[in-house]
């Protein structure tokens, strides 16, 4: 599947992406890391289903951002490290799924909620965009 903003990152080839923990990822090295997560998440995961991401702002979590997007996913992304605040956001946005970032690898973990309650998470869904 072509997505345009996914395709524009390989564009900018060695130039840099990302820098953490002080190591520089080029928009080449993102891109190749999105293509890997995206095989796995279009295994996984529907169209349309509604993912949250709990981590900071890490390569992983970036590069799994951009995946679920190219698979149109609805995506939650949550950076609070409070268990309550991020049931309560799973709970308010119908999350099917979360997954947890760990450095360099992630975890996915089915969610047991009911349908969505906010009205843009609902369309988002219907239409499945992200």
């Amino acid at each position: 599947m072509n997505n345009w903003l996914v395709q524009q990152i390989n564009t900018f080839d060695d130039q840099i992406a990302l820098v953490f923990d002080n190591n520089k990822i080029s928009y080449n090295e993102l891109y190749d890391l999105i293509e890997v997560y995206y095989v796995d998440i279009k295994e996984k995961f529907n169209q349309g289903d509604i993912v949250s991401i709990l981590g900071d702002y890490s390569v992983t979590s970036i590069a799994l951002f951009f995946a679920l997007y190219k698979h149109k996913c609805v995506i939650v992304p949550i950076t609070t490290r409070n268990e309550i605040e991020i049931q309560e956001k799973i709970k308010v946005a119908g999350c099917n799924y979360s997954i947890k970032i760990t450095d360099t690898s992630y975890k996915i973990n089915p969610e047991n909620t009911i349908s969505p309650s906010h009205i843009l998470i609902i369309q988002l869904r219907e239409n499945s965009k992200s």
